[in-house]
């Protein structure tokens, strides 16, 4: 299954674009101060840039944390 988790994410996040996207057209709540377009384009700039950051920065974190941990000498020990 793991090997496919990338094209479920793609999936999942598509699906629940489309239905918000339909929930926000069916069921408009109040008058729009900005066009949807306009609103839509920032926000799916939002979430790309959110999801770049954390590919770049989760492997970063996991390496300074193994590299200040051979720096004490407690590399592969269990947790106290």
């Amino acid at each position: 299954m793991l090997e496919y988790e990338t094209q479920i994410r793609i999936i999942f996040f598509f699906t629940v674009l489309v239905i918000m996207a339909l929930g926000e057209t069916v069921i408009a709540r109040r008058q729009l101060s900005v066009s949807k377009p306009g609103r839509w384009f920032n926000n799916l700039g939002i979430i790309l840039l959110s999801s770049i950051l954390v590919k770049l920065t989760f492997p970063v974190t996991a390496m300074e944390i193994y590299r200040r941990k051979s720096d004490r000498g407690q590399q592969g020990k269990p947790a106290a």
